[in-house]
């Protein structure tokens, strides 16, 4: 894993979890001890279905509620995550299963039994297998599960009903699932009323890299659990050029956005952000990323998307957002869903969302914005700090490294741009249109020299 990245993010969530070193954090405190196998349940077309097997445990120094039948219990979410081509991107999620009954095990440490048998005591562990994480009557709906105070109704949605293959259970397409040279990662998250009360949300998320079966597509975990750390870490783990950062979102809830940018020989970079939501209730619904660099052009083109799709009846709206290459900055935003329809597609709890583009203008560490919706009040903006398109160009010719010299490399890296109908060639009006005034603009450029 990114040492630097990884260090910071546990520092971070330090203050949440122990005040003693040593000792238990303060009330009860789940975490995900280790996701310990994957099976496949088959798939409905190209549709395939998967559960993990896992291990809860108590690092509290209080009993945890495992009342069934009541909202005082566990729920645990299956999330699947691709990492390929540059990107780090959310291929599957599963409906949250919720607990009933805990094992009093020594897996995580010295278990100490509750007296209560309906609650996990301190330092104790429970196992699920995948066959009972995937049974179907036990899976209900993630979008009436609030992450951030761990609350959700009882009898929760569809409760012991059962369908299909794939009903209710982590789905992922066949496409994504055979990407060729793609790494995948299996994430297991808790959410749970007494843990969030007591401050302890932050460490209730592991991940684990699996393969599968070119064949049947079936999953073989691989590696060690990575324990009380977002999946989104495998991308800087992989890249130590990726960089990752956070923000608490008002209600406590955490957001992560991992930022990558990507050099060609034309001149141009990509762009890559994924967009994190681990546990807050204030869905993400528009996402800013800013230009520091030229603005007397677009500057930020072939804008990309990447989202995961909720199933089984969940109802949330998968109308992509809505992307908009503006003179500033690069913006996408949540498209309203037809009145009564649906859900919009906001980035909620448990689920990552990908954007980008392409600019001429090289990395600078800036901040991105990302807008919350307006649960409780008014929408809110959060700035997490990214790599974005910044000043590294002395004059519109400057197109080629070195920058901040004019020579034959810029001329060559424009013409090249201009026979190819590059959008980076278009530096003066009419926008849109590749002419004689684009041409005379560099020249003229060219021959002013550096103008700083």
């Amino acid at each position: 894993m990114n040492t630097a990245s990884t260090a910071a993010f546990i520092a971070a969530s330090a203050t949440a979890l122990s005040a003693i070193a040593g000792g238990n954090t303060v009330g009860p405190d789940i975490t995900v001890g280790g996701l310990t196998g994957a099976t496949t349940y088959g798939a409905e077309g190209d549709i395939h279905s998967y559960a993990l097997a896992f291990t809860a445990c108590n690092m509290g120094d209080a009993p945890l509620d495992w009342f069934d039948s009541t909202p005082r219990h566990p729920v645990f979410a299956t999330q699947l995550y691709r990492l390929a081509d540059g990107r780090f991107e959310q291929i599957g999620l599963s409906w949250v299963f919720h607990e009933f009954f805990p094992l009093q095990g020594n897996l995580c440490g010295d278990c100490s039994p509750p007296f209560n048998v309906q609650t996990l005591g301190v330092g104790c562990s429970n196992v699920n297998s995948a066959g009972l994480g995937g049974a179907q009557q036990g899976l209900g709906p993630r979008t009436e599960v609030s992450a951030a105070t761990g609350v959700f109704p009882i009898p929760f949605g569809a409760q012991n009903q059962t369908g299909d293959a794939v009903y209710k259970r982590l789905q992922a397409s066949r496409d994504d699932l055979q990407t060729p040279g793609a790494r995948f990662f299996f994430e297991g998250q808790y959410v749970t009323a007494d843990d969030a009360a007591a401050g302890n949300g932050f460490n209730n998320v592991s991940y684990r890299e699996t393969t599968f079966s070119p064949a049947t597509l079936s999953p073989m975990l691989t590696g060690d659990t990575i324990e009380q750390t977002p999946a989104i870490f495998a991308w800087a783990d992989a890249d130590p050029e990726v960089f990752v950062a956070e923000a608490l979102a008002p209600d406590g809830g955490r957001y992560i956005v991992a930022s990558r940018a990507y050099p060609f020989d034309t001149g141009e970079w990509r762009y890559e952000y994924a967009v994190y939501n681990q546990n807050s209730d204030r869905n993400a619904m528009k996402f800013e990323a800013p230009h520091q660099g030229r603005t007397d052009f677009p500057r930020a083109f072939d804008l990309g998307f990447h989202d995961v799709d909720y199933h089984s009846g969940e109802p949330v709206d998968g109308t992509d957002w809505a992307g908009v290459e503006a003179l500033f900055d690069a913006r996408w935003e949540v498209v309203p869903p037809a009145p009564l329809a649906a859900l919009p597609n906001e980035i909620r709890w448990g689920t990552l969302y990908n954007f980008g583009f392409s600019s001429f203008d090289p990395p600078v560490l800036s901040t991105v914005r990302v807008t919350l919706s307006g649960s409780a009040g008014p929408a809110e903006s959060i700035d997490i700090p990214a790599l974005a398109a910044g000043a590294a160009h002395c004059s519109d010719a400057d197109f080629a490294q070195p920058y901040y010299v004019l020579d034959l490399a810029d001329i060559q890296t424009y013409i090249g741009l201009f026979n190819a109908g590059s959008p980076g060639a278009d530096i003066v009006e009419p926008l849109g249109v590749l002419d004689l005034s684009d041409l005379q603009a560099f020249i003229a450029a060219f021959v002013g020299g550096c103008a700083n």
